[in-house]
């Protein structure tokens, strides 16, 4: 993760198309990862775990 560009970076050895790549975020979408990236370091954990609901109406 890099915090001063404001993009992850999604390794090609994970990615499911095999090619690096950075994702741009959204400031609110930075601030929402780091106080996930803090609430795990808190807990010692070495996993970050986002679940991402989408309400269909």
């Amino acid at each position: 993760m890099n915090f001063k560009n404001k993009t992850p970076m999604v390794r090609g050895d994970v990615a499911k198309t095999r090619q690096f790549r950075e994702l741009p975020l959204s400031k609110q979408s930075l601030m929402l990862l780091k106080q996930v990236i803090d609430i795990s370091e808190s807990n010692n954990s070495g996993f970050v775990f986002i679940l991402l609901i989408k309400q269909i109406n």
